[in-house]
């Protein structure tokens, strides 16, 4: 059976599309699992299991990084500057927490980055899912 490339075309957006709501859905939990939805100077939540936030970030790192070449399938839209801006987040973040003294501005100012573009990103692919 042959696929036509229109089909093969709207098969790799409508996957691309999938794959952004679970990877919407990974970031917004990570957000709410360590009380980083809203604006905050409490980090407490981050440093109670120092492991697993680190390893939390370098997935949450990782997927993103992944999904920067997927949403090159999304038609009519680059959105991987966007998704670079939230990889460069991660990136700082995970510097930030690898420091051996780590200060509250650093780490506020990479939570305040990440949030900000994720929740940009966020609004943009609402805006794409509602076509």
């Amino acid at each position: 059976m042959r696929v036509s490339k229109a089909t093969r075309k709207d098969d790799l957006h409508n996957s691309a599309l999938a794959a952004m709501e679970t990877w919407e859905e990974a970031i917004d939990t990570f957000l709410t699992k360590y009380g980083l939805r809203e604006p905050t100077d409490d980090f407490r939540l981050m440093f109670l299991d120092w492991g697993q936030t680190k390893l939390d970030v370098t997935n949450n790192k990782t997927q993103t990084r992944n999904m920067i070449r997927l949403v090159q399938d999304i038609r009519d839209k680059d959105l991987s500057p966007r998704f670079k801006e939230v990889l460069d987040a991660f990136v700082n973040l995970e510097g930030v927490l690898d420091k051996s003294k780590i200060e509250d501005e650093d780490i506020g100012a990479c939570i305040d980055n990440l949030r900000d573009s994720f929740i940009s990103l966020s609004s943009e692919l609402s805006r794409i899912r509602r076509r």
